[in-house]
């Protein structure tokens, strides 16, 4: 932030945001180089940091190999998934009525895998004139706990906006929705969790991203997060489709994770040996 007044050219003065924050108090002003008392004219954002930044993708599917990558769980009760060897992308046909809604439906169609601690995911949407597509990301804990981030098909309520929904203990709860995409060719979707607190985003360009909620929800580990698409209610049939799918973690936790491995496995080592020294006396 920089505080600007004649004669003054600002100071640089940073101010840690959360997902879930609304209001933010300023730094005392009597911290800066000099003293403006009240006639301090503007406040400018310049520049937006975050140190939490999923910044290291541990894992990735393109869906153009001869397999899907390893730790892919499909729960495909009703037979819509779509895959064939090098086909470069992951399809879901869903028939009328096919949902992910607590206590009552979990026909729809959904890929999964396993993960902990915090994470990023994104996948990419190609999307036909017909708007025929509706699906999305999926972080699962289990029927009772899950969240949705997903691109509405164009026969839905929505007509196809981005929607985030939460569904926990019997309850559901639209948390946000992004807008400004009915029109987009392709939509990229992100979830972001961090210790209870999930926040959603969508991109038409990978690049600016806008928020579609934030909310905090408790998930013990392990949860599963991955793909999934729907036909929700007397919304005619869809087809989906993905590019991709990633997993990013911080770095920081990464490197931390692989130092404790390393030790581990050095103990293990070590153990290793003086029981065959023993052996040999």
């Amino acid at each position: 932030l920089f505080y600007s007044e004649p004669g003054f050219e600002g100071v640089v003065l940073p101010i840690e945001m959360h997902a879930t924050d609304h209001r933010k108090d300023f730094p005392d002003l009597a911290l800066l180089p000099q003293s403006f008392g009240d006639r301090i004219s503007s406040v400018s954002i310049v520049g937006w940091s975050d140190k939490s930044r999923f910044d290291t993708v541990v894992f990735e599917d393109e869906f153009a190999g001869a397999t899907t990558e390893e730790g892919w769980e499909w729960r495909d009760p009703m037979g819509g998934g779509n895959w064939r060897a090098h086909q470069g992308y992951l399809g879901m046909n869903v028939e009328p009525g096919q949902d992910l809604w607590h206590g009552s439906n979990f026909e729809a169609p959904r890929m999964l895998r396993r993960v902990e601690g915090d994470f990023s995911i994104e996948t990419h949407m190609p999307l036909d004139p017909s708007g025929l597509e509706h699906g999305g990301l999926l972080i699962w804990r289990n029927e009772h706990r899950f969240l949705r981030l997903e691109r509405t098909c164009a026969a839905h309520s929505f007509a196809g906006d981005v929607r985030c929904e939460r569904h926990q203990w019997q309850s559901y709860q639209l948390i946000g929705r992004g807008v400004d995409m009915r029109d987009a060719q392709q939509v990229f979707l992100r979830l972001e969790r961090t210790g209870d607190t999930v926040v959603g985003h969508a991109s038409e360009d990978g690049h600016t991203w806008q928020q579609c909620g934030a909310t905090v929800m408790g998930m013990s580990d392990p949860v599963y997060v991955g793909l999934h698409a729907l036909a929700p209610g007397d919304v005619p049939a869809t087809t989906t489709r993905f590019s991709y799918f990633r997993v990013l973690r911080k770095r920081a936790d990464v490197r931390r994770e692989a130092q404790v491995l390393a030790r581990q496995e050095r103990a293990a080592n070590t153990s290793a040996t003086a029981y065959s020294v023993r052996n040999l006396r």
